[in-house]
């Protein structure tokens, strides 16, 4: 075999092993260590922009209820899961467990409530970021060293807007078994015939 074609099957052998790999140079970030955490509040702009970081950077986010919100859901979304209900005791704690490098919250006070920040370990620089949104998702490209997030954000929010449907909650299905009850014909005991001897 001639020099030119034992280096091209090396070359070829060399990009098969780097595509059986899982393609995991693709993503910028840290596969197993946290070092960014975000925080916002379930919004769809800041929202759009946690969940591209993630997709990008494999960091989490943390979804917090908003300051006039009579629930009191909080969401951990961790890469390649479906995330996880948190109580409030809890997120203090898991952010320090964490041992992130910092924390970024998205929006301002309407978003992420100024109490939701105080919580927060004191030894962990916070980063609150609000203004335009595009205008966000391209600082967030630099400071977090990220590539497609100030491409992809202004082409995916507008599809977001067409395609978003807000659902209302689901009736309450109280009616629904009154009437199979009123379908049912009433059942009435009968007593036992008595034994013969």
């Amino acid at each position: 075999m001639s020099k030119f074609v034992k280096t091209a099957l090396l070359a070829l052998l060399c990009v098969g092993c780097f595509t059986v790999s899982g393609a995991s140079w693709f993503v910028r970030g840290n596969k197993y260590n946290i070092e960014t955490v975000i925080v916002t509040g379930n919004f769809k702009s800041p929202r759009l922009i946690a969940e591209l970081i993630q997709a990008e950077s494999r960091q989490p986010y943390i979804i917090v209820p908003t300051a006039n919100s009579k629930q009191n859901c909080w969401y951990l979304a961790l890469p390649k899961t479906d995330g996880y209900a948190m109580s409030e005791e809890k997120f203090a704690a898991w952010i320090k467990f964490s041992q992130c490098r910092r924390v970024i919250i998205l929006g301002d006070v309407n978003y992420v409530p100024e109490k939701y920040a105080a919580m927060i370990d004191k030894n962990i620089p916070v980063v609150r970021i609000v203004g335009d949104w595009n205008r966000v998702a391209e600082e967030l490209t630099y400071l977090l060293n990220l590539s497609n997030l100030k491409r992809s954000y202004p082409k995916l929010r507008p599809q977001l807007d067409r395609y978003y449907q807000p659902v209302s909650a689901p009736a309450p299905r109280v009616e629904k078994a009154a009437e199979k009850s009123e379908a049912l014909p009433e059942v009435v005991p009968v007593s036992a015939a008595p034994k013969s001897k």
